[in-house]
C-alpha cells in the first residue's frame, strides 16, 4: 500500500505542475494564480506531512484541500465564462467538466481513503459506519448528476450519443463495483478484501472517470465550442485543459 501511495503522490505532483504550466502560459488566467497558490500550499502540506497525521486529522485536511480545489475550479469556469455557456449541447458537457466530474472523483477519493483505513484495521466503529453511509449517498448523488448531464448532452448531440452512453456505462460500472464492495466488505463487516485491493478498486474507478473525461466529454465540448465560435478556440482549449488537470489533482488525493 505504501508504494501505491507513493505512486499517487508522484502523480499528484505531476498534475499540479500541469496546472502551473497552464496558468503560466495564459496571462488571461492570471487572476486565478493567487488562489491556486493557496490550494497548492494545502496539497503540498499533505504530501509532506499527511502520513504523520492521525487518521482523523488526515481526513479533515484532505477534505479542506479538496473543497478548496473544487471551489477554485468553479472560479476558473467563471473567469473563462465557460460556466455561463447558453447552449444546451455544450453546457451539458461543460458543467460535468467544471462540477460533476471533479465532485465525483473527490467522492471516490474520500471513500477510497476512509474504506482502506477501515479494512486495514479490520473493524467498523459507529462513526465509521455513519461516515461510509454518508459518503456512499454523496457518491450516488454525484453520479446521478453526471449521468443526467451526459444523457442530456447525448440527446442534444446525436452524433456523440453512442460515445457518451459508453462513457456512462463504463463510469457506472466502475462506481458500482466500488459501491458493492464497500457495502459488502465494510458495512456488512465481511472484511474479505485486502486494504490494497480496495484502494486499487477505488483508483480504477477514478481513472475510469478521468479516462472518459479525456476520451469522450472533453473532445465533444471542444468540438462544439470551436464550431460555434472560432474565436473562443484557444480560450476554450486552455480552460478545458486546465479543468482536466484540476480533475487529476482532485482524483489523486
Amino acid at each position: 500500500l505504501a508504494q501505491k501511495l507513493n505512486d499517487r503522490a508522484a502523480e499528484l505532483q505531476s498534475a499540479m505542475a500541469s496546472v502551473d504550466a497552464l496558468l503560466d502560459a495564459d496571462p488571461a488566467l492570471g487572476s486565478l494564480r493567487t488562489n491556486w497558490n493557496e490550494v497548492r500550499g494545502k496539497l503540498q502540506s499533505l504530501l509532506a506531512g499527511g502520513l504523520n497525521m492521525s487518521a482523523t486529522d488526515n481526513f479533515r485536511a484532505h477534505t479542506v484541500a479538496v473543497e478548496a480545489m473544487l471551489t477554485w475550479l468553479r472560479d476558473a469556469g467563471d473567469v473563462s465564462n465557460l460556466s455561463l455557456d447558453p447552449e444546451p449541447g455544450s453546457s451539458n458537457l461543460i458543467d460535468p467538466i467544471l462540477n460533476a466530474i471533479p465532485e465525483l472523483t473527490e467522492r471516490l477519493g474520500r471513500l477510497r481513503g476512509r474504506g482502506t483505513g477501515i479494512i486495514a484495521r479490520g473493524s467498523l466503529t459507529r462513526e465509521d459506519e455513519h461516515a461510509v453511509i454518508a459518503q456512499l449517498a454523496e457518491l450516488s448523488r454525484a453520479e446521478s448528476l453526471l449521468m443526467d448531464r451526459l444523457t442530456r448532452a447525448g440527446t442534444a448531440n446525436p452524433q456523440r450519443e453512442v460515445g457518451l452512453k459508453q462513457a456512462m456505462h463504463d463510469i457506472g460500472g466502475a462506481i458500482g463495483r466500488v459501491r458493492d464492495t464497500a457495502t459488502a466488505e465494510i458495512l456488512d463487516q465481511r472484511f474479505r478484501i485486502a486494504a490494497p485491493a480496495f484502494f486499487e478498486q477505488g483508483t480504477v474507478a477514478i481513472d475510469t472517470v478521468v479516462r472518459q473525461l479525456n476520451q469522450s466529454v472533453r473532445p465533444a465540448a471542444l468540438e462544439l465550442l470551436q464550431a460555434r465560435r472560432a474565436r473562443l478556440e484557444h480560450g476554450a482549449y486552455v480552460q478545458i485543459a486546465l479543468s482536466v488537470a484540476a480533475v487529476l489533482v482532485a482524483g489523486y488525493l
